[in-house]
């Protein structure tokens, strides 16, 4: 079997897939890949927004489970966020979007 360049290697749902969070992340791996430690503390900014450190502390751990930063935090499963949030002591986060790195709810 060939493949020509045009019809790639994998399917567009194939690539989707791997270039973002699953739909579920198994206990073992939420508690493994998005447990803060102490030194993970230490490196979050100190005078940031709250959504700020939150953005930055979800790009850390998709670093860690997913090998890169996304483009799109969605779909990222709710409870993986709120795991996050209660490691920071927040209960909400306001000016947090999902659908971009950088950008800020309007």
């Amino acid at each position: 079997m060939t493949f020509s360049r045009s019809q790639g290697f994998l399917t567009e749902a194939q690539r989707k897939s791997l270039l973002q969070f699953p739909e579920d992340i198994p206990k073992a791996q939420l508690i493994q890949h998005f447990t803060l430690t102490e030194a993970d503390f230490n490196i979050i900014p100190k005078r940031s927004p709250a959504y700020s450190k939150v953005g930055f502390v979800l790009s850390l751990c998709a670093l860690r489970f997913l090998g890169f930063i996304p483009e799109l935090f969605d779909p990222l499963p709710d409870y993986v966020l709120q795991f996050l949030l209660k490691q920071l002591s927040m209960e909400e986060i306001r000016g947090f979007a999902r659908n971009s790195k950088s950008k800020l709810e309007s």
